[in-house]
């Protein structure tokens, strides 16, 4: 399994479980479960992200877009900018 795949898997795992909780939890500690686990995963794996093509670099991008729109409580129809 290439390193890509790897990171993109288990931040994908954990945007899941950020999903069933986002009704049940604060924003305050979906902020934290996202500082705790999920941002460490896609940063100290970012000399990885250096040979990516441009799909996984997409990919990753909609992961974080993701993780954000969990934590800030914001729907879909709001633009990236407002975001």
């Amino acid at each position: 399994m290439k390193w890509h795949t790897y990171t993109l898997t288990s931040a994908s795992k954990l945007l899941g479980i950020m999903r069933k909780l986002k009704l049940s939890v604060r924003r305050k500690t979906l902020n934290q479960i996202y500082v705790l686990f999920l941002r460490p995963i896609l940063e100290y794996s970012s000399v990885v992200w250096d040979n990516c093509t441009q799909y996984e670099k997409d990919r990753l991008k909609k992961v974080q877009i993701e993780a954000a729109r969990i934590v800030t409580g914001i729907t879909r129809y709001i633009t990236l900018h407002d975001l």
